[in-house]
């Protein structure tokens, strides 16, 4: 699994395609957040989106596979 080929046309649209659940935040994640002077929101809001930062292509793909079958996506932004 690999390209652009393999995205759903949900993931491309730039919208809201899936409800975020539960959600948790670890004090790591949190403490560097704030030093950053960003929110979770930002973060959260580009992952409902389909947009998983910066994982390779073949990722991507699975996450995009994930959201489809309603199973657990991952991002990462730096």
């Amino acid at each position: 699994m690999s390209g652009s080929d393999n995205i759903t046309p949900s993931a491309r649209s730039g919208y809201i395609v899936f409800p975020l659940g539960r959600l948790f935040i670890t004090p790591g994640a949190k403490a560097k957040l704030e030093a950053m002077g960003c929110t979770p929101f930002q973060y959260l809001n580009r992952h409902q989106r389909n947009d998983w930062g910066d994982l390779d292509q073949d990722d991507k793909d699975l996450n995009d596979l994930a959201v489809q079958f309603k199973f657990r996506a991952r991002e990462r932004f730096r």
